[in-house]
């Protein structure tokens, strides 16, 4: 049991803390002028103004991957290296159920409201206190972000025709902007089958779904034993630390 535990415990804390590390917090470099810029002869006709862009982005507070509450899908890769290998997702209302293609009955749950886990096998049951990596980018959803949306065009993914939309994330309490492209299938509603991240010098990780299902999943899928352990809990079954000799008198 305390290995099993401790392993649950290992892959809990790769997934908030590791996720931010594949968003490091970059500053745009500014281009410095060369000097065969500055030696253009001033005689030659200025070129005319680049067209305006078109306004085609738009600002909402509605979050792309809230309007799937239901459905069950394969999902391969993510924002962490290691993550290439398919993994089962399943998503009911706030809760998504992740789990990969093991014997032994072995599987996470999150909840998006609350963001925190459970991690369930047929040993035990371990509470986390933040989202499973494999619930990402779902977990992003929070009050307060406002996404800035912008059409890029359509591509065949998979078999699939796809709207792509580049999208903006900006959160009041994380000075880092995201930046994803969504790769949306139209005869799947606009599931993205396909997330990209797109922000520069940041680890460039794709999403890839396929088998996607729309609709209510099992709701056997999302069963929590109703004992589960803490991990402060976890914390305090530790071994105590031996008490040092005493000192021998001369």
């Amino acid at each position: 049991m305390g290995r099993w535990v401790a392993t649950l415990i290992v892959a809990g804390y790769v997934t908030l803390q590791g996720s931010a590390e594949a968003f490091p917090s970059q500053a745009p470099q500014e281009e410095s002028a060369s000097g065969e810029q500055e030696s253009v002869d001033k005689n030659r006709p200025s070129e005319p103004p680049p067209p305006a862009q078109s306004a085609s982005v738009t600002t909402s507070s509605q979050y792309p991957l809230d309007r799937f509450q239901n459905f069950s899908a394969i999902q391969n890769g993510g924002p962490l290296p290691g993550m290439e290998e398919d993994r089962y997702i399943y998503r009911s209302g706030n809760l998504m159920r992740m789990q990969g293609d093991a014997a032994v009955p072995e599987y996470y749950i999150t909840d998006l409201a609350t963001q925190k886990s459970h991690a369930v096998s047929g040993n035990g049951c371990l509470q986390m206190g933040y989202p499973y990596k494999g619930s990402f980018p779902f977990f992003v959803s929070r009050p307060g972000v406002t996404y800035e949306h912008l059409p890029s065009g359509e591509e065949i993914v998979d078999g699939h025709k796809c709207h792509v939309e580049d999208l903006t994330i900006h959160s009041p309490k994380n000075p880092v902007v995201l930046h994803f492209r969504l790769y949306e299938a139209d005869d799947l509603q606009g599931f993205p089958i396909k997330i990209e991240n797109r922000r520069e010098n940041a680890y460039r990780w794709v999403i890839h779904y396929k088998e996607v299902r729309l609709g209510p999943p099992d709701p056997s899928l999302f069963m929590i034993p109703d004992k589960c352990q803490t991990m402060a809990g976890f914390k305090k079954t530790g071994p105590s630390p031996k008490a040092a000799p005493p000192a021998k008198s001369h």
